[in-house]
């Protein structure tokens, strides 16, 4: 299962690449130019996604994120001045990467009203997966919570060590945290 089998129809064309982000900064090939996403916000506006709590911004962002546009996301986040907001200032810092600025976002994002979804989505692709892809997870994934702070340390491990195994399943991890997001963002916002 991809994570974007998990999404409404209507938010697939957001994350459709042939590849899933990379957990550094990118850039990868074929991912989609911001004025296609910013096209299907409109499109998603149109048929009725709810515009109040910056909620276009959010999904924007988060669609940003996913397909390397890290700067323009970055300039969305740090418009949007609440937990939702700093969660993704966070996600985009790690993509930098500057772990130390990620690490104050989410401390600005604590206890998001997300992370419980992030958690469930990625509790259940992990349980399904290799011993050693859960080992790598059990860092970030404790007593069945998602640990966003950890998770930005094993990035740093990963990438430190050029560990391309540890790579793959943070990779993973970071593309279903983001399609939980996307999915959170449209259908209601924290604040």
């Amino acid at each position: 299962m991809t994570p974007s089998s998990t999404l409404p129809k209507s938010l697939e064309p957001l994350v459709s690449t042939p590849s899933i982000p990379d957990i550094g900064p990118g850039p990868r090939s074929s991912v989609l130019p911001v004025v296609e996403l910013e096209s299907q916000i409109k499109r998603l506006v149109q048929e009725g996604m709810p515009t109040g709590d910056h909620r276009p911004s959010l999904v924007l962002c988060v669609a940003l994120i996913w397909n390397d546009h890290w700067i323009k996301a970055h300039e969305l986040a740090q418009d949007i001045d609440n937990a939702d907001g700093s969660l993704l200032h966070a996600i985009v810092h790690r993509r930098e990467p500057d772990y130390s600025n990620a690490k104050y976002w989410l401390r600005r994002a604590r206890n998001h009203p997300a992370l419980p979804q992030v958690s469930k989505a990625l509790l259940d692709h992990f349980s399904c997966e290799t011993p050693a892809a859960r080992g790598i997870s059990e860092s970030w994934l404790q007593n069945g919570c998602f640990e966003p702070e950890s998770f930005v340390d094993a990035v740093d491990r990963a990438i430190r060590k050029s560990d391309s195994a540890e790579q793959k399943v943070l990779a993973q991890a970071q593309a279903i945290e983001l399609t939980a997001l996307l999915r959170y963002f449209a259908m209601h916002c924290s604040q």
